[in-house]
């Protein structure tokens, strides 16, 4: 059995789909940091600011998305939101369904005991 050849293909950030790689995008996130100010000063001193305890700064962090999440992301969309990323939806899933099995034990066991065992008057 051959791979196939995934050297043209990168992962997007945002859905964690693969996608041709010439066809990525870049998407811009900044994000507000801080960190105690007794642990010395921001990597950027003249764009951070004290906040009690805290040094807090900005850092911007470039991400490789495919163009439909680009799109997505122009109309406003969530970064990696839980709605576009696969796995998040199969974890959540699967949480919901091991959930409703724990709510419906009491109710299933005894059927499955009497379905799956037999007692010992019926093994004759």
């Amino acid at each position: 059995m051959t791979q196939p050849d995934l050297s043209g293909y990168a992962v997007c950030d945002c859905c964690g789909m693969l996608a041709p790689a010439r066809e990525m995008l870049p998407w811009f996130q900044r994000v507000q940091c801080r960190k105690l100010a007794t642990l010395g000063p921001a990597p950027e001193p003249e764009q951070a600011w004290v906040s009690g305890l805290f040094c807090c700064y900005y850092v911007t962090h470039e991400h490789q998305v495919c163009s439909p999440c680009f799109d997505y992301l122009l109309d406003g969309g969530v970064f990696a939101g839980s709605e576009r990323h696969r796995a998040k939806i199969a974890i959540l899933v699967l949480a919901i369904v091991l959930l409703l099995l724990i709510f419906m034990l009491p109710d299933v066991l005894p059927v499955l005991k009497s379905a799956l065992w037999l007692d010992k008057a019926e093994g004759a």
